[in-house]
């Protein structure tokens, strides 16, 4: 039985995901605009959000699992995979530029710091850096001067889990924090 109805066939056929040497390629010859693509490292908790472009896409990615969403503007997903890169042997000079937003120490105390480390982003552009609790209710929000490696200093009021959620273009990174009592 066929899902889709609509004459224009099924939108998946136009769309494909694909990994080769630590490189994540997206496909989108259907010429399918308004899309974005999503992606949940499973190495390091990261979710990255960011425009899709028509034709193909390409990024690098570390050598762990992926989840992978391609979403409408509506927020509903397209097409969704489950994505393992080949490994590739590289060389000790060879480096493999992802994005990266590490949070230190995580879980932390109440009303203690915790470093976020936001490096290796594809843009100089400033970023945003929100701190967002489990409602989806901001709780603090900056502004600043993006520099590869850069660190800020963050603290959440009460004990639950947030998200820090860097925003920079169109682009999105996220990672959780988790706060204990003290």
């Amino acid at each position: 039985m066929d899902f889709f109805t609509d004459i224009k066939g099924n939108p998946c056929d136009e769309l494909s995901i694909s990994t080769v040497d630590q490189e994540l390629t997206v496909d989108n010859g259907g010429l399918m605009g308004g899309l974005r693509l999503r992606h949940l490292d499973y190495s390091s908790g990261l979710i990255t959000e960011e425009e899709l472009p028509i034709g193909v896409s390409r990024r690098a990615i570390t050598p762990s699992q992926h989840q992978v969403w391609i979403v409408d503007q509506m927020g509903h997903t397209v097409m969704e995979k489950i994505v393992f890169p080949n490994k590739h042997d590289k060389t000790e000079n060879e480096s493999i530029n992802v994005p990266s937003i590490q949070v230190a120490p995580n879980p932390v105390a109440a009303n203690q710091n915790a470093t976020v480390t936001i490096s290796q982003l594809h843009d100089v552009a400033p970023v945003f850096v929100r701190l967002i609790d489990a409602s989806g209710r901001l709780i603090h929000s900056t502004k600043a001067p993006y520099s590869n490696g850069m660190q800020l200093d963050i603290s959440a009021p009460s004990p639950g889990l947030y998200t820090i959620e860097v925003v920079q273009n169109s682009s999105s990174y996220s990672q959780k924090l988790m706060v204990l009592g003290q």
